[in-house]
């Protein structure tokens, strides 16, 4: 998605994944199926950890569905915390469409606004709500998670 919006402007991805059978996949799609090929898209490395050093950021910090995996909010906070230290611009988390995945995403959005006295790290949120101020979904009783309407184009079966 990244390479067909902004193309070889792009001086490199770092895709991080703990699991190295799935690097090793996801790297040799890259390469369609051939083992020793050229990737179609240049400059995408693979990792099986964030880089360690403070210094090294990224304008654009993506996790998605990785939230959901952690066993508890502890671990949420950290990573959190440690993926938006890792950015220098913009940190997006996706995870499922769920009241969990909900609930999973205002924490983390609650981790973020509360860092930004301690590390002088201007943050903004801008979706799903635009404001710092506690959602207003989560003072209801029943938590009914965000939705948006989306156009789609229904396949031809």
């Amino acid at each position: 998605a990244l390479h067909s919006c902004w193309g070889d402007s792009l001086k490199e991805m770092v895709c991080v994944d703990s699991s190295a059978p799935m690097n090793k996949l996801a790297e040799r799609l890259l390469k369609g199926d051939e083992e020793r090929g050229d990737p179609c898209i240049k400059h995408v490395y693979f990792r099986q950890f964030l880089p360690v050093s403070p210094k090294v950021q990224f304008d654009l910090v993506t996790a998605a569905f990785t939230l959901s995996e952690l066993p508890g909010v502890k671990d949420r906070e950290d990573a959190v915390l440690t993926l938006w230290r890792k950015t220098n611009s913009y940190l997006v988390l996706v995870e499922n469409g769920t009241k969990e995945g909900h609930q999973i995403l205002m924490e983390a959005r609650e981790t973020v606004l509360k860092v930004l006295p301690i590390d002088d790290l201007p943050a903004s949120v801008f979706a799903p709500c635009p404001h710092e101020l506690m959602c207003p979904k989560l003072a209801a009783e029943s938590v009914t998670p965000c939705n948006f309407q989306q156009t789609y184009h229904p396949l031809p079966l």
